[in-house]
């Protein structure tokens, strides 16, 4: 792909190249010159990368679901590689509508699996299948681990690029919840997670920072600090009201990840997505 964006990169000059000796060729009457141009065949478009892309994507979506972690692990890593080399935009619709197979991948964690299991209403003996499963789900939590990782290194990787940004675009909030729930909940994925919300808070610092806040100053007795000056809004007019056991970050995941929200790590997070805030300021 890298060297397919180089083609037209290439194609693009020499299309430009040759428009300007047409028009020399005009100008000064070489009418040779403008004959051998005109029986020249037609120059391509260039337009080579992202049909090749198009033709890649259903590909790697399969690549996601393998049932060897070292697939999927490396899938991801094609995936943020090839939003970089053809940019953003073109992945939009792409994530909005495979953003399922992306969180799926979350949602086999530890706690997930075991609340699956308590929901249950059959008979589950030891020696039995759930009948839930999938391949990935049979997974040990090692291999587990290395999947969600990359995942997080995949929304890091395009979230601090500007020009591949905007792929994250229609899940932006959700992909916010899911990072700030991991971030603040899972000891084994805290760094990749805050690493990952750390690229986000390059596209949109004001979200990150309210789904943390709402973590921080949901806890009985924070105080919650005031507004620096009475034309800026309240806190409690920024978050809406909690829910019981709740958190803003779930409602925009759509699921709790099987885990419990750390107020502790939450406040220690504030201050970096202010310093982006200020910086992007």
């Amino acid at each position: 792909m890298a060297t397919l964006a180089m083609i037209e990169e290439a194609l693009r000059n020499e299309a430009e190249s040759r428009e300007a000796i047409e028009w020399v060729a005009k100008q000064f009457s070489f009418y040779t010159l403008q004959d051998s141009i005109d029986s020249a065949d037609a120059v391509n478009d260039g337009n080579r990368l992202l049909p090749a892309m198009n033709k890649i994507w259903p590909y790697l979506i399969v690549c996601l679901k393998h049932k060897k972690s070292q697939v999927a692990v490396r899938c991801m890593g094609v995936i943020s590689h090839l939003v970089l080399v053809c940019g953003g935009d073109f992945f939009i619709r792409r994530f909005k509508t495979d953003g399922s197979h992306f969180f799926r991948l979350l949602s086999m964690g530890v706690g997930s699996i075991r609340a699956e299991f308590q929901t249950e209403k059959s008979l589950l003996l030891p020696f039995r299948r759930h009948s839930k499963s999938t391949d990935q789900a049979d997974m040990a939590e090692g291999s587990l681990f290395k999947i969600q990782e990359a995942f997080f290194k995949m929304i890091e990787i395009i979230a601090r690029d500007r020009k591949s940004a905007r792929a994250l675009e229609a899940l932006l909030k959700q992909i916010a919840g899911s990072c700030v729930g991991f971030a603040c909940g899972s000891q084994m994925l805290q760094q990749a997670a805050t690493n990952a919300l750390l690229g986000l808070s390059c596209i949109d610092p004001d979200l990150v920072w309210l789904l943390l806040a709402d973590i921080v100053y949901s806890v009985d007795g924070k105080e919650v600090p005031t507004p620096p000056g009475p034309e800026f809004p309240k806190i409690s007019q920024l978050i809406p009201p909690q829910r019981p056991k709740k958190y803003l970050w779930v409602q925009y995941a759509g699921q709790d990840f099987g885990l419990k929200s750390d107020a502790s790590l939450a406040s220690l997070l504030l201050p970096k997505i202010d310093s982006c805030h200020h910086t992007d300021a």
